[in-house]
C-alpha cells in the first residue's frame, strides 16, 4: 500500500455510517434486494481503496500526530476548500499557501488551529501510516 493511502480501510460496519452508504440505503428503500445492494457498494468501494477520512477533535489528538504529518482545516461547513498545513515540529504547523511571503517563518500551535477553523480538520496524510 503506498504512502499516500496510509489511512487503514475501515471495517463494514464502519462503512454503514458513511453518509454515501446511508445515501444508497435510502435510494434502495422497497426494494426487494437493497441490503445486498447496499453491501456491493461498500465492497466496490473497499476494492477502490477508499477509506473512511480520519478527522481530529483536539489539540492533544493534533499534537499526538507524527512530524511532516498534513491536514487540511476548515473554517466553515460547506467550505469547498481550506488551509492546509505540514506539522514541522511538537506543535508547530506551517500553512502551505503558495501567496504566504512569510512561509517558513510563521507557524501556528495546534490550539490556535482548533480556535480557528472550527468546521472540521481532516488528517490528509501520516508519514509511516501513523
Amino acid at each position: 500500500m503506498s504512502e499516500i493511502q496510509s489511512q487503514a480501510i475501515p471495517e463494514s460496519d464502519e462503512l454503514a455510517e458513511v453518509e454515501l452508504i446511508d445515501a444508497i440505503r435510502a435510494t434502495l428503500e422497497g426494494w426487494p434486494f437493497r441490503k445486498q445492494a447496499a453491501a456491493a457498494a461498500v465492497e466496490v468501494m473497499k476494492s477502490q481503496g477508499w477509506s473512511k477520512p480520519r478527522t481530529v477533535n483536539s489539540a492533544a489528538e493534533l499534537m499526538a500526530l507524527p512530524k511532516c504529518s498534513l491536514i487540511r482545516a476548515l473554517a466553515r461547513e460547506g467550505q469547498r476548500s481550506g488551509e492546509v498545513y505540514e506539522k514541522i515540529g511538537p506543535d508547530h504547523w506551517l500553512a502551505l499557501d503558495p501567496g504566504d511571503r512569510f512561509d517558513g517563518e510563521e507557524t501556528t500551535p495546534s490550539h490556535a488551529i482548533l480556535r480557528i477553523y472550527k468546521a472540521g480538520i481532516r488528517v490528509l496524510f501520516t508519514p509511516g501510516g501513523a
